[in-house]
C-alpha cells in the first residue's frame, strides 16, 4: 500500500486506483515503481524529480509534523538517499 501512496502523492488520485499497475510490478522498489509510472506516462526525469522530491517531503511532513516545505531543501541535497 505505500507504493500506492506514493503514486496517489505524486500523480494524484485515491491509491487504490494504482493498486493494479503496483500488483503488476510488485518486484520493482518503490523508487523503481514511481520511475516506472512516471515513464509510461511520458513524465520527464526533471519533473519526475520535482514530484518525487515533493512526495519525499509531504512523507516526512506526515511522520514528524512539520510542514512539508521545512523538509525540502534536506530532501534536494539527499535526493539519492533511500528512506523506509
Amino acid at each position: 500500500m505505500k507504493k500506492c501512496w506514493g503514486l496517489s502523492t505524486m500523480f494524484g488520485g485515491k491509491p487504490e486506483d494504482y493498486k493494479q499497475f503496483v500488483n503488476e510490478n510488485e518486484g520493482l522498489k518503490p523508487r523503481e515503481t514511481y520511475k516506472k509510472y512516471a515513464d509510461l506516462n511520458n513524465v520527464c526525469d526533471d519533473e519526475f524529480r520535482q514530484k518525487f522530491i515533493d512526495m519525499r517531503c509531504q512523507k516526512l511532513s506526515c511522520k514528524f509534523g512539520k510542514p512539508a516545505e521545512s523538509y525540502k531543501t534536506f530532501v534536494e541535497t539527499n535526493y539519492e538517499l533511500k528512506f523506509r
